[in-house]
């Protein structure tokens, strides 16, 4: 991974943003510059890396190819819910993945599923 961008700034990134509205009922409506903003706050994030190691994911798993599929993956129920609910949901999940042993190593990266899924959102509604 490049040096600009460690896994904890961006899953931090994600979870400061993710605040700004319920994922779910935005992605319902195909709008992915809401969920690029609401989510991500319109941060731009060196792109490359993240790029292949979601194309290698993806390549893997094409069901989850879209905001929405993502969205619910990540958040579960808790997409329509209030921020703190979203935010718990999410560190659940990775913290599960870990557990459960649901990593995925990219390039030498020990990463839960879920934050792939971040990544792989990320690179969805800003590409």
């Amino acid at each position: 991974m490049s040096p600009e961008l460690s896994r904890r700034e961006f899953v931090v990134a994600v979870m400061a943003g993710v605040g700004c509205f319920a994922l779910r009922g935005t992605a319902a409506t195909a709008d992915l510059a809401a969920v690029r903003s609401g989510l991500f706050r319109d941060r731009i994030l060196e792109v490359g890396q993240i790029l292949r190691y979601t194309a290698s994911y993806l390549a893997k798993h094409p069901g989850e190819a879209d905001a929405d599929t993502l969205i619910r993956l990540v958040f579960g129920s808790a997409a329509d819910g209030d921020v703190e609910a979203m935010k718990r949901a999410a560190r659940s999940r990775i913290q599960e993945d870990f557990e459960e042993g649901r990593v995925e190593n990219l390039d030498g990266w020990i990463l839960a599923v879920t934050e792939v899924r971040l990544w792989c959102l990320y690179v969805i509604v800003t590409t």
